[in-house]
């Protein structure tokens, strides 16, 4: 038996324990604290570990469609490979920084980084889900276990893009829905947005109204 002395703190005054401890003793002392801070130092927040869900790499393929003389369209088309880091807890969110590099069929390249993650409860479980990009942010809705949709206003310079003069369109709005399917440990999110658009025939003065589908793609987890 090793025999160890040491002091301990009794009222702010340093005494000397009455016997000495063994190293079983210690040993035990450490394995017992340690069995009582663990859980408290290693607890994950539910929404962290809902956040990591995201994390990984994805490759993608989408296609843009638009309207031209009243007929859908293909306006462009693209692949890209999507990063989603680490999850971390900022601010009252658990969140993920994602990059995705696009390549579009006349062999251009850009580079889009957004946010994506989820707000904490109280509990620290998950609350609404999220994505920020360019500091605004869309909530996403769960409608499903793996099934989500988010809502966006179309800006003026997209809507020209899909054929509308945004000099009359008195509404426009985009929903878009993800369906994630699973083969084995492999994911894949399908996504479809759809377009509804008002505007003012500046012909015959009347309110119209179209809807359509305006994107169609998927990511599938490579990683």
């Amino acid at each position: 038996m090793i025999r160890t002395e040491y002091l301990v703190s009794v009222g702010h005054r340093f005494v000397r324990p009455l016997k000495p401890l063994s190293m079983t003793q210690i040993l035990g002392f450490i394995v017992f604290m340690a069995g009582v801070l663990t859980p408290a130092l290693a607890e994950t927040p539910p929404a962290l570990a809902e956040a990591r869900k995201i994390s990984g790499r994805y490759l993608g393929r989408w296609t843009v469609y638009g309207l031209e003389r009243g007929e859908l369209v293909v306006k462009t088309k693209w692949s890209d490979t999507l990063t989603a880091g680490d999850a971390r807890l900022e601010g009252g969110r658990a969140v993920v920084d994602v990059t995705t590099q696009m390549t579009f069929i006349d062999g251009s390249q850009r580079t889009l980084q957004f946010r994506e993650g989820y707000f904490l409860l109280p509990d620290g479980s998950a609350g609404e889900r999220f994505i920020e990009n360019q500091g605004q942010v869309t909530l996403v809705k769960r409608l499903s276990p793996n099934d989500w949709a988010l809502q966006t206003v179309p800006q003026p310079e997209e809507l020209r893009f899909l054929g509308f003069d945004p000099s009359i369109v008195l509404s426009a709005s985009h929903v878009t829905t993800k369906t994630t399917t699973y083969k084995g440990a492999v994911d894949t999110d399908h996504v479809a947005r759809f377009t509804t658009v008002q505007w003012k025939n500046t012909a015959t003065g009347a309110i119209e109204t179209t809807q359509f589908l305006s994107m169609i793609g998927v990511h599938k987890r490579i990683q």
